[in-house]
């Protein structure tokens, strides 16, 4: 570590650094990945399990991170936190598609500045100081066999089409591949599946047009949104008003 800073892997005073696709697991100390005043630099694609902190742009008074992309991670069962970030609120990092769950209670928090965040996904109470972002959603995300920490997702996961990637996406932050070494997204012209494992055999994800309802598969939800209980992405402009917005999107499914 550098400063009284523990880690498996430390990043200090660097930019445009790449870590993906790795695997860590069993890290006791501050953090499995650590950025200190790093910049435009990527974490991407990696699952940790296991540890004490999973990944952890930290901000201090004199380091200050900024510009970091950090997506399609699978951060899971961390005993104080699964995300940490810090970073400058004029050129704020990006936290989009990752799976944080069940992290010592905290799946995602920040210390400083506000990152640009969406389509994340994380256990239902588990957030700290976070703005999440209107896409991000809560729940279980339907991993194959977590007892031996086999994350990858199975084809009921709500993770599954849940971002709004395609390969079409792809600028600066192009992500092709998973950690199985798996194309992504699969099936070719799909929204990619977020957290570091792609599913493979979900089929086509079903498209109408433009405004997005999940699935979810915690009941009792509160708030005003509408939620069908089927493993599907819907987009569309606008839904039939002869029958009303729940009838008329069964409707639109054919169920009606």
């Amino acid at each position: 570590g550098s400063s009284g800073w523990d880690c498996a892997i430390l990043f200090y005073s660097a930019t445009n650094v790449s870590f993906e696709n790795n695997i860590l697991y069993n890290i006791p100390d501050e953090g499995a990945i650590m950025l200190r005043d790093c910049g435009d630099s990527r974490i991407v694609g990696n699952l940790i399990y296991n540890s004490r902190r999973g990944i952890v742009p930290y901000t201090t008074s004199s380091d200050t991170n900024y510009s970091n992309y950090i997506a399609f991670n699978t951060v899971v069962q961390c005993t104080t936190v699964g995300i940490f970030t810090g970073c400058k609120p004029s050129s704020p990092d990006t936290v989009k598609y990752n799976i944080s769950w069940s992290n010592g209670g905290t799946d995602f928090t920040r210390n400083a500045g506000t990152p640009v965040s969406d389509y994340n996904f994380y256990q239902l109470g588990g957030l700290g100081t976070w703005t999440v972002g209107v896409h991000t959603d809560s729940g279980y995300p339907d991993f194959v066999d977590t007892t031996n920490n086999n994350f990858r997702l199975n084809p009921t996961s709500p993770c599954v089409y849940f971002s709004d990637y395609t390969a079409d996406s792809a600028t600066a932050h192009a992500v092709n591949i998973d950690l199985d070494a798996n194309t992504r997204p699969m099936p070719t012209g799909t929204y990619m599946d977020i957290g570091c494992f792609e599913e493979q055999t979900a089929g086509p994800s079903p498209v109408v047009d433009s405004a997005k309802y999940y699935s979810n598969g915690t009941p009792g939800i509160t708030d005003d949104t509408l939620w069908v209980w089927f493993n599907v992405k819907l987009e569309y402009d606008s839904l039939p008003t002869s029958s009303g917005g729940a009838d008329s999107l069964f409707n639109v499914l054919g169920l009606g």
